[in-house]
């Protein structure tokens, strides 16, 4: 039996995994997609940091979808993500995300969930709440 013998083999699974959200339609296999990477996050989240933008993207591609059990999904993970990985880990890749965002009217739907989560992310993090103690 073939086994996972290092970090990048998980690293390839997200990615063919995210590739498998991108368009996928059948909710079965999106639920089971969204569950797997759970299942990373909650116990090996050092296995999606090489994927982190394209996951963040995943999830909030996700948010607005229409079928209410996956967009659920998908704010469950953002939340998880924040707990796991912190509100400082995860500031610069909202905000990289967003300016590569920046001039694609498509993603409108994407750029509001993402500043909405931004938000959230200024409020808790911490080394924000430090450098403002230094400023009268």
């Amino acid at each position: 039996m073939n086994q996972l013998k290092s970090e990048p083999d998980f690293a390839t699974i997200v990615d063919l995994v995210i590739q498998k959200l991108d368009g996928e339609t059948v909710i079965r296999i999106l639920e089971i997609s969204l569950d797997l990477i759970e299942l990373l996050l909650s116990s090996l989240p050092e296995c999606l940091i090489a994927n982190i933008n394209d996951v963040i993207i995943c999830f909030l591609k996700q948010l607005s979808s229409r079928r209410e059990m996956i967009s659920e999904k998908a704010n469950d993970l953002i939340n998880l993500a924040r707990e796991t990985l912190g509100a400082d880990f995860l500031l610069p890749h909202f905000i990289s995300i967003l300016d590569d965002m920046a001039t694609d009217p498509q993603q409108i739907k994407t750029k509001i969930s993402a500043l909405e989560v931004l938000n959230v992310l200024i409020k808790e993090s911490e080394s924000l709440d430090n450098n403002s103690e230094n400023y009268p």
